[in-house]
């Protein structure tokens, strides 16, 4: 927790954070939700999966807020094409939902929940770092997405829509969870990637130009890069430097690759087939599918965990079905359980300590972290060993709540539109009364 905490300073600080691994790019974010937003807006949310991406319509009204929601297929070949595809592709599907629920023709407010690393420059403006996840279209690393995303939605010249917020899915993650508990401060992703934000003090913020002078500023960490400097070395395994080979070598073994869905299935696997050869299990005998890079998902492990205590039936059917093991015994089966189960609690606990880390690094009391992403909602244990573990690692205890913040990433890129909207009308109020107004900022809430 100290070599992270070091790290996140470095980050935020302007002397040392081009050196930094773990970037913390501030968001722009600086209000949050008061619970009393009015009108439609749109959220576009664009990383969750490689195969698809959504478009949602929230309407706030005085009773709460309602929410229509499309998913649209991203074919495998446009992953690879150059990123106006992508985004002409994007805007006619906006289009398409916009006619399709939306009858007006007033502007809307649209809010880009985009979920790769991007050094933002203002609320509503930030260049793509890199692609991550699958995605690798030419002609988009290095520049404004907010802009490619604008032209594209010109391009198609039937709808009037306005990009007014860009954020990553863990800053949607807070925001979304916000709405109702106005005393969040961290929203953290724990899906196919692993990431999380949190409320920071602007003046700590050196890389940020806090022209609005408001005290505190959300910090997107992306610390999933956390320990590709070593730093991490004394916590990892054989198991962790092996998923390097097998998985390709994207990069070195870091904090997200310890921790995120996309590698537990087939660190499981790395696991049983040393401990096979080893003839430690499975009386030594292996197959083509256990030696099979992939063949486990974190989907299976999740499965697997999920049955019935006692109840080794699935485990049996997967070992024998899908791993091509017949002769694998009760005690396999029992230890095969026993390897998802630590691997997932492994995540859990590598999670509670970087969430206790990011609360640690604040004074907010009471405080509510958001979680969202398939691993966190799906697993049947993982929220409870988070909730058991932080308190243990605090400094000093604190009224602590860990929130499901369902859809987050997409709901919070429409609730930061509300948000955006209605500081512009406070704002022209306040040029016109020439008068500062009451304003509630992320330190004040009700």
């Amino acid at each position: 927790m100290k070599r992270l905490d070091r790290a996140i300073s470095k980050g935020i600080k302007k002397e040392t954070h081009p050196k930094a691994v773990v970037k913390c790019y501030p968001t722009y974010v600086q209000d949050l939700p008061e619970g009393n937003e009015t009108g439609k807006y749109l959220a576009l949310d664009i990383g969750e999966s490689v195969s698809n991406f959504r478009v949602l319509m929230i309407n706030f009204t005085t009773e709460g807020c309602d929410m229509l929601s499309e998913i649209y297929p991203i074919a495998q070949p446009l992953l690879n094409r150059p990123g106006v595809e992508l985004f002409d592709y994007v805007a006619q599907c906006l289009a398409d939902f916009v006619h399709k629920y939306h009858t007006g023709k007033e502007k809307l407010e649209l809010g880009l929940s985009f979920s790769f690393p991007v050094n933002q420059t203002a609320l509503n403006e930030g260049v793509l770092v890199k692609w991550t996840k699958g995605f690798n279209c030419a002609g988009v690393v290095g520049r404004d997405v907010v802009t490619m995303l604008r032209e594209a939605v010109d391009r198609q010249q039937k709808v009037n829509i306005k990009i007014v917020a860009l954020l990553n899915d863990s800053t949607g993650c807070l925001v979304s969870c916000a709405y109702k508990h106005q005393d969040c401060k961290i929203g953290v992703i724990i899906d196919s990637g692993f990431n999380a934000c949190y409320v920071e003090k602007s003046d700590n913020v050196t890389t940020f130009s806090n022209v609005n002078n408001k005290p505190f500023v959300i910090v997107n960490t992306e610390w999933g890069a956390f320990g590709e400097d070593g730093r991490l070395d004394f916590l990892l395994t054989e198991f962790d430097w092996a998923l390097g080979t097998t998985t390709g070598g994207w990069n070195l073994p870091n904090f997200e690759r310890m921790v995120a869905g996309t590698y537990l299935g087939e660190l499981v696997r790395v696991i049983m087939k040393k401990l096979t050869r080893e003839r430690l299990i499975l009386n030594g005998t292996g197959s083509k599918q256990l030696f099979t890079t992939g063949i486990i998902t974190t989907e299976d492990v999740i499965t697997v965990v999920t049955s019935a205590k006692g109840n080794l039936s699935i485990c049996r059917k997967f070992l024998y079905e899908r791993l091509g093991l017949p002769h694998a015994t009760t005690e396999d089966c029992i230890d095969f359980n026993y390897i998802c189960t630590l691997v997932a609690m492994r995540s859990a606990h590598l999670v509670s300590a970087g969430v206790a880390c990011l609360v640690n690094r604040t004074s907010f009391n009471p405080i509510t972290v958001g979680l969202d992403g398939s691993l966190y909602m799906n697993h049947p244990l993982y929220h409870d060993w988070i909730q058991a573990k932080v308190p243990a690692l605090l400094k000093s205890p604190r009224e602590l709540k860990l929130v499901l913040s369902q859809y987050g990433r997409g709901r919070g890129a429409a609730f930061l539109s509300a948000v955006c909207a209605k500081e512009l009308v406070r704002e022209k109020k306040t040029t016109n009364s020439g008068s500062i107004g009451e304003r509630k900022t992320l330190s004040q809430r009700p």
